[in-house]
């Protein structure tokens, strides 16, 4: 038996599936500028959205306010704090230093800074590139982006841990680690002679005219600079960015426009050698490359990142079989909750890679026969012996109609046969039927990540000859419903109190749950790697194998 619940509508197919795009490139940016719109109207979207091809950009469009206090509205030129972005420009310091024959990524920390503690002498500058290294992550938070006081510079982080051991043994897993790329940052200032600012100045930003973007400064007055907000009702400010601690982990700021010119120029060869750029776009088994994660969307290599901190989160994904590239930058997020955010991401990855792809902001279905829509029919319960929720599956005029017990409900709107998107709310629903006659419901839903129940044990109900694998509603729907998606929770919420925290990118890793329950795997899609807060995923999906 098997339940999945993901908190994406991200489909993650075998590589080797043909390349269908819109080739349009007029069609493909007014979609666009209408997924845009639709998620500023529907959630509240703010922030700059941008696809560009083939080395140009075809759409460039910004929603909300850089500024509410002032009412100040978010335009092409509002600078952006991109968070754990900042960790491709690190590595790719890196990697022109390696072309410069001043450093090789095999070489030890300790080669490079000479006050490497004793006990991470041994690690290389490849694993903190590709968070392998087993140090201790000296950047510490409070609550929902906060961060400790005494901190103020990367050297007092790197001295506040610098008597604790490895957290692991070098190279024998991965767990995401700002601390490696501050690390990173002070080995760039004492190879290079300059300082982390003056090198990404000289090299990078100086170059590729990129005027907008910066390493920012925790009292630099920054133009034109979008302001970080929690989201909910009514808005509240967020803390202001610790630039300084967050330095060449996620210590840039940027806007839109430019980043589009530093992604073009990185994936178009203009910034490093061929070699170079294969070394950072190969990913480890994990999908980790340098400052970069690769994984496979729509059937498609996507090369990209996130970041995240509160109040801004900011997303790219780059298809290069088509050279479509994508970039979302927000000021109103709680943790990774983000209104709209999420939602145009996963639309405009489905839009630029599946030239028949129908999503939610556009509308628009395909034709089911009414015979296969008849085998979803039922009543399907939560597995959770804690939990008396339910959902209905009927059919209402010639559609799918979905309705949790005491809720309202929501309309079933093809995609595929066995895949729909919700019309009311910003989800989908995906039915699988094995040999058996035993239909799996999967819950998807993309903007609301607020923690989910897990269920302590699977249960059948027979309807007719219609056998249906009971699910847990997936609380993140639940929670939608009862209006509890701003609780920024930082870890998944299990059964009678009992927590998994969130933690580490691993790509597979097995957790004992609950008697009769185990976590298999848990396969990171789409990474949302956080600067300060650990790694989250916008695409989380879970297995469980039940026993009984």
């Amino acid at each position: 038996l098997s339940f999945q619940f993901v908190s994406s509508s991200l489909v993650q197919k075998e590589p080797g599936t043909p390349v269908s795009f819109r080739a349009s490139l007029a069609q493909l940016a007014d979609e666009a500028r209408r997924v845009g719109q639709f998620y500023a109207k529907e959630d509240g979207f703010s922030g700059n959205v941008i696809v560009y091809r083939d080395g140009h950009v075809i759409s460039n469009e910004s929603y909300g306010l850089a500024n509410v206090e002032w009412r100040i509205p978010a335009t092409e030129t509002t600078r952006f704090a991109i968070c754990s972005e900042t960790k491709q420009f690190t590595a790719a310091s890196i990697l022109l230093l390696q072309e410069q024959g001043l450093l090789h990524t095999t070489d030890k920390l300790s080669q490079h800074y000479p006050e490497t503690p004793e006990a991470w002498k041994d690690v290389t500058l490849r694993q903190l590139l590709q968070h392998t290294s087993g140090i201790p992550d000296g950047v510490r938070i409070s609550g929902t982006g906060g961060y400790d006081q005494g901190q103020r510079t990367p050297q007092e982080i790197v001295r506040s841990v610098a008597t604790q051991p490895l957290v692991f043994p070098s190279g024998s897993r991965t767990e995401y680690n700002n601390m490696g790329y501050v690390m990173l940052g002070l080995v760039i200032e004492k190879v290079s002679g300059q300082t982390y600012a003056e090198f990404l100045q000289k090299h990078f930003f100086a170059p590729l005219n990129m005027q907008d973007s910066g390493l920012g400064s925790t009292t630099e007055v920054i133009p034109n600079k979008a302001y970080g907000y929690i989201p909910g009702k009514p808005v509240k400010a967020a803390d202001p960015l610790p630039y300084d601690i967050l330095y060449s982990a996620g210590g840039i700021y940027s806007t839109g426009a430019d980043l589009a010119k530093w992604l073009i120029a990185l994936h178009g060869g203009r910034v490093l050698k061929h070699e170079s750029y294969d070394e950072m776009t190969t990913a480890d088994p994990d999908g980790f490359g340098y400052g970069l994660k690769v994984s496979i969307q729509h059937g498609q290599k996507d090369i990209g990142h996130d970041g995240q901190w509160a109040g801004f989160i900011s997303e790219n994904d780059y298809f290069p079989a088509t050279k479509t590239g994508l970039i979302v930058l927000t000021n109103q997020a709680n943790g990774p909750s983000t209104p709209g955010t999420h939602s145009i991401t996963t639309n405009l990855m489905a839009l630029a890679c599946d030239e028949h792809a129908i999503v939610r902001a556009l509308g628009g279905e395909q034709n089911v026969n009414p015979a296969i829509l008849q085998r979803y029919v039922g009543t399907y319960r939560s597995s959770d012996s804690d939990s008396k929720d339910t959902l209905q599956i009927a059919i209402v005029d010639h559609h799918l109609r979905l309705t949790p017990a005491g809720h309202s409900t929501s309309t079933l709107m093809a995609q595929a046969e066995t895949r729909f998107y919700m019309k009311e709310w910003d989800g989908e629903a995906e039915f699988r039927e094995d040999h058996s006659g035993v239909v799996t419901l999967d819950i998807f839903t993309v903007s609301v990540w607020s923690g989910f129940q897990l269920p302590t044990s699977p249960s059948l109900s027979s309807r007719g000859s219609l056998k249906t694998v009971t699910i847990n509603l997936a609380a993140s729907l639940m929670d939608f419903l009862h209006g509890a998606s701003g609780r920024g929770d930082r870890e998944l919420a299990g059964t009678r109190g009992r927590r998994l925290p969130v933690s580490g990118c691993s790509s597979r890793k097995e957790i004992r749950y609950s008697a009769g329950a185990t976590v298999r795997t848990d396969r990171w899609k789409h990474p949302l790697c956080l600067s300060g807060l650990g790694c989250y995923e916008s695409s989380l999906s879970f297995s469980l194998e039940c026993s009984g």
